[in-house]
């Protein structure tokens, strides 16, 4: 099932990364540059997802929100 996002009750990172903060699926990358990235590890082997999104990603069938421990993707 699709989830869409809400515009109107985003912080401004929400709004510029959508989904994948908030996914359980999502792991967030920096390169040396500070350039972040997300990954999407359902991509990895389904096609139906791209390993690496356009942001901001609004909706997704793939979405299943992460455990709020670190609230940041790829940090557990």
């Amino acid at each position: 099932m699709m989830r869409p996002l809400d515009p109107d009750a985003l912080s401004s990172e929400e709004a510029r990364v959508g989904l994948c903060l908030h996914c359980h699926e999502a792991r967030q990358l920096v390169n040396p540059r500070g350039n972040a990235f997300y990954q999407c590890r359902r991509g990895q082997n389904d096609p139906r997802f791209r390993d690496y999104p356009g942001l901001p990603v609004r909706e997704c069938s793939g979405f299943v929100r992460r455990e709020p421990t670190s609230g940041r993707p790829g940090a557990n």
